[in-house]
């Protein structure tokens, strides 16, 4: 694999680290739930990175199955924790959103332990009716996701332009919308990683490269959703309900 292409898959996973600690400490600042769910969320997706390397960067290449299978579980319970928070912020009240977190949790533990019980411990076999059990878990609730902050954008979009809505808020669904769009591009772009490994053995460095490109922007919409800047939320203020730009004071 190209080191380059490894290195920005890298500085995404770590990535996750220092936002997931910016979004701990702006929940313990607010008391607000999202917040933490997706701070915690972030910390296990970080933190898989971490598991998954320690075994090559230690001498620990004995124990590399049981880092794969606490990586797997540290990135199924970030994933949970996502499905968690689209239910608090965009689906409280629906009796049906519990259930489909639910949903979402039992297919990915199913996936692992079918994984596990027939000898692909790692998660890397597409021939293992696990691995597909697995992904699938992981990647409805970034589906969900997606589709709840876009439905809402296009909700504030019309009450915009009633003026009953405004464009900082409208912009906010956009970037969740954005985000979503971004880490599901990150699960569609491992198919092909794996579908390489199971031919050559290796990953496929161009997917690599894409997957981490595709994480570190989804990072900036969550930090431009919870902590924008004044300029940006200046230039976002500038539109006015029709999505034209009107002059700045």
């Amino acid at each position: 694999m190209d080191n380059s292409a490894y290195l920005v898959e890298v500085i995404a996973g770590l990535l996750y680290l220092p936002a997931a600690l910016h979004l701990l400490r702006l929940a313990a600042r607010t008391g607000q739930t999202p917040e933490r769910l997706l701070g915690w969320a972030f910390a296990c997706l970080g933190s898989s990175y971490l598991v998954y390397a320690a075994p090559i960067v230690l001498p620990l290449e004995n124990v590399w199955l049981i880092f794969a299978l606490l990586g797997r579980a540290a990135v199924s319970t970030g994933c949970v924790l996502v499905a968690l928070f689209t239910r608090r912020v965009f689906c409280a009240g629906r009796p049906w959103a519990g259930a489909a977190v639910w949903g979402c949790a039992t297919l990915m533990v199913n996936g692992l332990l079918v994984g596990a019980l027939t000898g692909d411990i790692e998660g890397f076999s597409i021939a293992n009716p696990g691995f597909w059990i697995e992904w699938l878990g992981q990647t409805l609730p970034i589906l969900w996701l997606s589709a709840e902050a876009l439905r809402q954008y296009r909700d504030a979009r019309r009450r915009m332009r009633l003026g009953l809505a405004d464009a900082l808020l409208c912009n906010r669904f956009l970037l969740w919308g954005w985000f979503g769009v971004l880490q599901l591009g990150t699960w569609l772009c491992s198919l092909p990683m794996y579908f390489d490994y199971s031919q050559e053995g290796r990953f496929s460095a161009g997917m690599d490269l894409l997957v981490g490109g595709c994480e570190i922007v989804s990072l900036g919409m969550v930090w431009l959703a919870f902590t924008p800047p004044r300029l940006y939320r200046r230039w976002i203020e500038s539109f006015d309900a029709s999505g034209s730009r009107t002059e700045l004071a």
